[in-house]
């Protein structure tokens, strides 16, 4: 299994918004608690910022380092082309250490141009990757450099800060040993939306993947009133294509009580023998 074997990924939205758009941050607070009560691994925010969120996701994952103990925190994921990566990793670094090493960073390429677009993805891990694990590095790219970037304080953990990729369903259609040949040294998991994908698709990423040591963890799309046997249901079909984990990806801003049924009821198929 990946480091993220049971995930829970909600997008945060205004007060003024519908609940159908995501959750405010008072929220996502009680949410990130409740996930975490009911065994998930890891509390997940939409790292796109839009109209309808309230502010930055780094600044709610913050918020969620405080009043969580054990659950993975992380923005999956911020696009390439919103944040230089060296704003990113610093971001994440702030987070890792107020959060006592529980952070993960995770990026996505630019929606526009898949070549391009992963060109770019490869450099920008290239640059937190750097900044993350050494002091004051410098790189120099196509793409983004850096200079001596300092990121000080770092947490103090015993493995590197893990560093993850999305990958959205338009770029899914990459051919998937081009994607591990591009992933590989560079992210320790792969994220990927697989609502469009064809199963045989998924499990072809899966292999390619796993053969250059990267777990691939399913996002699945979830509504706000779902119910736990259709989750657990989808949770037991990626692990079945070879994904290493999942994340429960909330299209809305559900129920306490519906947020622990759909994760008990996934924790359940994942903790299954012929799961692991």
């Amino acid at each position: 299994m990946g480091f993220v074997t049971l995930g829970v990924r909600f997008r945060p939205a205004s007060r003024a918004a519908s609940p159908w758009s995501g959750c405010t941050p008072e929220e996502l607070l009680w949410l990130g608690q409740a996930v975490e009560g009911a065994g998930a691994d890891a509390v997940l925010c939409d790292g796109e910022r839009s109209p309808s969120a309230p502010g930055d996701p780094f600044v709610l994952v913050g918020a969620l380092a405080a009043v969580t103990n054990r659950v993975v925190l992380g923005c999956v994921a911020s696009s390439v082309g919103e944040r230089h990566p060296a704003v990113v990793a610093k971001a994440v670094a702030a987070l890792d250490v107020c959060s006592a090493g529980r952070v993960l960073a995770c990026l996505a390429p630019r929606a526009n141009g898949l070549g391009g677009g992963f060109g770019q993805l490869a450099e920008a891990l290239d640059v937190v990757r750097a900044m993350l694990d050494r002091p004051a590095p410098s790189y120099s790219g196509a793409h983004f450099g850096i200079a001596g970037a300092w990121n000080e304080p770092r947490a103090e953990r015993p493995t590197p800060t893990p560093l993850g990729v999305l990958v959205p369903p338009p770029a899914a259609r990459l051919v998937p040993d081009a994607l591990g040949a591009l992933l590989a040294g560079r992210a320790d998991t792969c994220f990927v939306e697989v609502a469009a994908m064809a199963a045989e698709t998924l499990r072809e990423m899966s292999r390619a993947l796993a053969a250059k040591g990267i777990p691939l963890v399913a996002l699945l799309g979830t509504e706000r009133d779902a119910s736990p046997v259709g989750a657990a249901a989808a949770a037991g079909d990626a692990l079945g294509a070879g994904c290493g984990g999942v994340v429960i990806d909330w299209r809305g801003a559900p129920t306490g009580a519906s947020v622990v049924r759909v994760v008990a009821a996934t924790r359940d198929v994942l903790d299954q023998p012929e799961a692991r």
